[in-house]
């Protein structure tokens, strides 16, 4: 389990596998708490007790809530010690703080043909315990991965090779089979993601989940934590939010796909009123669009010819994007498309597309002003990514030059 170690850094040494986080800031959508305090846990990933990972060694988070000053302790029962506490521990324990606090597990990879469990027993001082249990698929099972299918999913732009780009995909149970969420492209020397891009449709990611409180911030295991800004303890420092790529409200008929949308690779500085206004806007705008067939979304931050830098609340230097874009695709109809068809199956004319681009200030006008062609914004980035290359070179230039505002309720 050598790759864990490289989160112990960021966990601190005060108590065993234990971490509390203040959080400040917002991002567009936050809402309070008025709600009684309740003494309860859940793993991150699911919102409940149990928990599905993938095959890969990794993390998954506990989150811990209830009335500050209780004590609680935590034991993991299992032979051959393949998850454990930090260090390497089988046994943790804490006191509630009143702040966001988080109880981390470590899992090794899983060389076997077939899944595994664990079951672990969380209980607060004077209750009954909670019986938690943690399986992990075999790699022979999994059969999705954390890698994007490039070429395959319409939603992603071509890979770029580049040495501080990292690519992953998070995926999820949806109807009773594992679904995408989302994929993203981080960039280790931005701290950040240059894009994310994931699927949206009128059924199975949005509905009425309420958003968690407070923020669930984490980090994400599928990136190397060193290169993550820490923001389970609050926003990046100075006017900026911790700004979803892929929002919260996008993936709220889903919970474990919304508790996904609050990994740290998710988010950068966004300026505060851009975010909390012409930006969530724009994040509502999109919604409205999603249809009985799909809907192919990608989320970009940009660094373009720019210095600035923020910092987390450990201190870390953060760079700022200079701007955002969004850019869409969906069939005219909307119909939905029968098992088989391809986007690139289509002609121009049965397909959309659109643009946005838009500078990361608080003076931005309304978003209805940062339309543009998809091919606008290829070009807003010089050049640095393609957009929906799974159409095929001819079709996917005819459908990125398009500009068609009115076909998009946009004057």
């Amino acid at each position: 389990m050598t790759a864990f170690r490289n989160y112990l850094p960021f966990l601190g040494k005060a108590l065993v596998a234990f971490v509390v986080s203040a959080v400040f800031g917002a991002c567009g959508d936050d809402g309070g708490d008025d709600g009684p305090v309740r003494n309860e846990a859940y793993w991150k990933n699911s919102g409940s007790t149990s928990l599905t990972v993938g095959s890969a060694e990794g993390s998954a988070a506990i989150i811990i809530e209830g009335v500050a000053g209780r004590t609680y302790s935590a034991e993991i029962a299992t032979d051959d010690r393949w998850c454990s506490f930090l260090d390497g521990a089988m046994q943790a324990q804490g006191t509630v703080q009143e702040t966001l606090n988080v109880l981390y597990v470590y899992y090794s990879t899983n060389p076997e043909t077939e899944a595994r469990s664990a079951t672990l027993k969380f209980r607060f001082d004077g209750e009954a315990d909670l019986v938690f249990t943690l399986e992990q698929r075999s790699s022979s099972s999994e059969g999705t991965g954390s890698e994007p299918a490039f070429g395959v999913w319409p939603e992603l732009p071509a890979m770029v090779g580049n040495g501080n780009y990292i690519y992953a995909a998070h995926f999820a149970e949806m109807y009773g089979a594992q679904a995408r969420n989302y994929s993203y492209c981080f960039d280790k020397t931005k701290a950040g993601a240059w894009w994310v891009a994931y699927p949206l449709a009128s059924s199975g990611y949005t509905g009425s989940i309420p958003r968690p409180q407070p923020d669930p911030w984490s980090y994400d295991y599928l990136v190397d934590a060193s290169y993550q800004p820490n923001l389970a303890r609050g926003s990046y420092n100075g006017a900026y939010d911790r700004g979803h790529q892929i929002p919260n409200a996008d993936r709220n008929g889903n919970r474990e796909m919304q508790l996904q949308t609050f990994y740290c690779t998710n988010a950068t500085p966004q300026q505060s009123t851009l975010n909390q206004q012409q930006w969530a806007k724009l994040e509502g705008f999109v919604r409205n669009w999603k249809c009985a067939d799909t809907l192919y979304i990608v989320t970009g931050a940009a660094w373009i010819d720019t210095n600035r830098t923020t910092t987390d609340k450990d201190g870390k230097k953060i760079p700022i994007p200079s701007h955002y874009f969004k850019v869409l695709l969906r069939t005219t109809s909307g119909r939905m498309r029968t098992s088989g068809d391809k986007m690139s199956d289509y002609r121009a004319d049965q397909l959309m597309s659109i643009g946005f681009w838009v500078a990361n200030s608080s003076s931005t006008g309304a978003y209805s002003t940062w339309k543009m062609s998809v091919a606008d914004v290829e070009k807003k980035l010089g050049g640095r990514f393609t957009f929906f290359p799974a159409l095929g070179d001819d079709l996917a230039a005819s459908v990125k030059n398009q500009y068609a505002p009115e076909k998009w309720g946009l004057n």
